[in-house]
């Protein structure tokens, strides 16, 4: 029976005819390996007597001569008898060049584990690494070996082959087929909450980008590099943190907010001011309260406005506000155990305990406050919207919004009662002034100050103690996992430096060629993102043309941008960022207010729409709705998503599919409120709505039917529409994609090393295998906790049993669960 499973086959029979199958191969592979390595032996062997008779009929001859010359006859025309060229010998079934590393899980920075892994640039450059490989989905024939082969192709499959689980049928569960021996081969580390493909990518990034960050600056380094890593020096060095920490906190406590009541017992009520102390506070990227902040009109993205939103809540938000013993017991317990550390005590432990209390049920109540939609307002409207709630003795807006903005490092002082204010959130706003006027000044004071603090510690900028007193309280309830300095340094520099930091990694490792391939590949895509557009039966025919030329006009950003390139626009980009102390806390310090104030004094300033809002070592994507932009940094152009290369089947159906979920995401319920400019604009009919609406209906109805054994729950929540509409579409538009560029070509692409895995469903097994990931029992507990699911599992296989593509090529018999009779179609 050939290798390939024929369409009549049905779905019981693919486990049992495919595994006797691959048993026979494995077993018939392995004698031709035995037998090839007697052959090899024998070769030897006769190599070595071959050069012997060689050898000594060449010595002869020479002999031979030389003794007629001695003679004085004369030599007789011609040459030595020809030696015949030895091929070296071949067999059918060759040893396959592999990465036996590729079974060991690389190790997170600063992580731990029980079993010694390699890193991930040893699991990528060691391709000349020789294993024992597994026939079951590797075997060769005459028309492939790893010698014509591009030894990443065969990378990208031993990649796929690691992680099929050929115990389940991929028409019964396509996630566990895809991914069920993928955690056999990345194990999770120990710190870490889950690991997956894009983990693998990042860790692998922050390795490298670390290294660049620790290597000496080179003498003709330009200012812009050399500042970045004296940043991420100072950051480093744990030992000055540890030495001046306290100290230097302490000062600036006195300093910055006229010190912190829980701990200063010389904190005057009277000298505290409201206004001024959350604008120093926002000075510092720290958002209390409330953020203020400049960014992009929604209105016209070609300029920016102020806009005010929701404070930063993280500590609550993560834990869950109806979570209060765990928030007392905790959080509570994190702001005593830190006042201790800078004591000493000058009144009673009760008063403390007060207090502490009092600072959290702040919090609580303002993270309890119900989130609006945003709306526009002026600065009068604000000062008089609280004049009429007789609350405007609790906040003056005026004032604060005039002391930000007139501050020298910021310096616009054209801000009047008519100033346009954007208002992230309309209703949290009046219920944050409610509030803070039932709150004492002293307890504002305290949890304000308390803000700055944590700030400082999750930035690692005091003493080693700080940070883990934070790990210790906080860490095992909102399950963040746990870090190191090495880890956050190069994080945080990355962030800062953002531009900089990314010159260095793309110099050293994107070319080029691999930016060239990913923009082709997109290019077909936004072409079979067109014809989708074009086909699809929702959209009425006034906004079908709309779309299309939404399309047409995104920008599409791939790699990194331009200005990278450009050594002088980075020293000018970086020219107030030059760190100046040794102490870490006054260069992050510094930093943070430059960022600050950067964007706030550019608020009469245009923007430049072409510009990136991210990372290009990022390894995510993004859809930036308000500028009609979609970013696929150089960070996740890489192994095991993307390479130059892999098969276009490998390609297609992992950055491939990304790629189309990001430009969908301009065509569904929320692209829909911005038009091709960026605007916002409500550019679907009614008509097309309502259509929407029934299509997305079919698709939750099919995904509240999902049980979750791990948490032993249906899926009774409504998921994120908006991803699970661009998954059901994103399959087929790059599937197509793929197509086409074969089509193209005229050919199909080379046959690889394995009988069953053909390009076209490598295509979907790429895709699935984004999804693989591994997740510790701590985190699984945490779902059913708080009836949280995995989504991995069910974006995977929902997706593909709405793909009539995938169907055709698994040859998934009509009703089996990735086949079923009724699909939900959106593209």
């Amino acid at each position: 029976m050939s290798g390939t499973l024929r369409k009549s086959l049905t779905s019981e029979d693919w486990t049992t005819v495919d595994l006797r199958e691959l048993q026979e191969l494995r077993e018939r592979t392995e004698k031709i390996q035995a037998a090839s390595r007697v052959s090899r032996v024998k070769y030897l062997i006769s190599l070595v007597v071959l050069i012997v008779l060689v050898s000594s009929g060449l010595v002869a001859f020479i002999f031979y001569q030389q003794v007629i010359s001695s003679k004085g006859e004369p030599s007789k025309a011609g040459s030595p008898p020809k030696q015949v060229p030895m091929d070296v010998a071949h067999t059918d079934t060759a040893t396959l060049t592999s990465k036996k590393d590729l079974q060991h899980q690389p190790l997170l920075e600063g992580s731990s584990t029980s079993r010694k892994s390699p890193s991930l640039e040893a699991l990528v450059d060691s391709s000349n690494s020789v294993a024992k490989t597994d026939t079951s989905l590797f075997v060769t024939s005459k028309r492939t070996t790893p010698t014509t082969m591009k030894a990443e192709r065969f990378e990208a499959l031993t990649y796929m082959q690691n992680s099929i689980d050929l115990n389940v049928n991929p028409c019964e569960d396509f996630y566990q087929f895809a991914c069920g021996k993928w955690n056999t081969s990345y194990h999770l580390p120990n710190s870490s909450l889950e690991v997956n493909m894009f983990s693998l990518i990042e860790t692998k990034t922050f390795n490298e980008i670390k290294a660049l960050l620790e290597a000496p600056a080179k003498d003709e380094e330009q200012p812009s590099l050399r500042n970045t890593r004296k940043y991420f020096t100072s950051c480093m060095n744990e030992g000055l943190i540890d030495q001046m920490g306290y100290d230097t906190l302490k000062e600036i406590l006195l300093q910055e907010f006229e010190g912190w009541p829980l701990t200063y017992s010389m904190w005057d009520e009277s000298k505290f001011d409201l206004e001024a102390t959350v604008k120093n506070l926002n000075s510092y990227n720290v958002s209390t309260l409330f953020y203020f902040t400049a960014d992009s009109d929604l209105m016209n993205n070609s300029y920016r406005t102020l806009q005010i939103g929701r404070g930063d809540f993280e500590t609550i938000d993560l834990i869950g506000v109806t979570q209060k013993d765990l928030i007392f017991k905790n959080y509570g317990t994190l702001i005593t155990e830190v006042a201790r550390l800078l004591g000493p005590y000058t009144y009673n432990v009760s008063v403390l305990m007060e207090d502490v209390k009092a600072m959290v049920q702040l919090e609580i109540d303002l993270a309890s406050l119900k989130e609006g939609s945003e709306g526009y307002t002026t600065l009068k409207s604000l000062v008089d919207t609280s004049h009429t709630m007789q609350q405007f003795q609790v906040f003056d807006w005026m004032k604060y919004v005039t002391i930000v903005m007139s501050a020298s490092e910021v310096a616009v002082n054209d801000v009047n009662e008519n100033e346009k204010i954007l208002l992230k959130d309309v209703i949290y706003l009046p219920g944050m002034v409610g509030v803070i006027s039932k709150t004492t000044n002293r307890t504002l004071a305290n949890y304000l100050v308390w803000k700055f603090i944590l700030t400082c510690i999750k930035a690692m900028t005091l003493p080693r103690r700080f940070f883990d007193l934070y790990e210790e309280y906080l860490s095992p309830i909102m399950k963040i996992g746990t870090t190191d300095r090495s880890r956050l340094c190069t994080s945080t520099t990355s962030n800062i430096y953002m531009y900089a930091v990314a010159q260095m990694f793309v110099s050293e490792h994107f070319d080029g060629e691999s930016n060239k391939k990913a923009r082709d590949l997109i290019k077909e895509i936004q072409k079979s993102t067109d014809w989708a557009l074009e086909m699809n039966e929702w959209m009425d025919r006034k906004t079908k043309i709309f779309a299309k030329e939404k399309l047409k006009l995104m920008d599409l950003e791939i790699g990194y941008p331009e200005e990278l390139e450009n050594d002088e626009y980075l020293n000018h980009l970086y020219i107030n960022y030059a760190p100046q102390n040794e102490l870490y806390i006054w260069n992050y310090m510094k930093v943070m207010k430059e960022i600050t104030s950067a964007k706030l004094r550019m608020v009469r300033e245009s923007l430049d729409l072409k510009s990136w809002t991210m990372s290009p070592v990022t390894s995510a994507v993004a859809h930036i709705l308000n500028r009609n932009q979609v970013i696929i940094p150089a960070g996740v152009l890489r192994y095991p998503l993307f390479h130059k290369n892999y098969p276009k089947s490998v390609n297609y159906g992992a950055i491939g599919v990304l790629m189309t979920r990001e430009i969908l995401h301009g065509f569904d319920s929320i692209g829909a409120k911005f038009n091709q400019n960026g605007h916002l604009q409500d550019w679907w009919s009614e008509n097309t709505r309502r259509n929407f609406t029934q299509k997305i209906q079919c698709l939750t109805d099919q995904l509240n039917k999902y049980f979750n054994k791990e948490i032993n729950a249906r899926v009774n929540q409504k998921l994120n529409k908006v991803e699970n509409s661009a998954d059901n579409g994103a399959i087929k538009i790059a599937y197509k994609a793929y197509r086409s560029s074969i089509e193209a070509e005229g050919k199909e692409e080379p046959i690889l090393p394995s009988q069953n895995l053909t390009h076209n469903r490598m295509f979907f097994l790429s895709f699935a295998q984004t999804f693989c990931s591994e997740i510790s029992v701590d985190y699984l507990k945490y779902l059913k906790t708080f009836n949280r699911h995995r989504q991995d599992i069910i974006r995977v296989n929902a997706a593909i049993q709405n793909s009539p593509e995938f169907a055709d090529v698994y040859s998934c018999p009509l009703g089996s669960p990735m086949n079923p009779k009724n699909k939900c179609f959106l593209w």
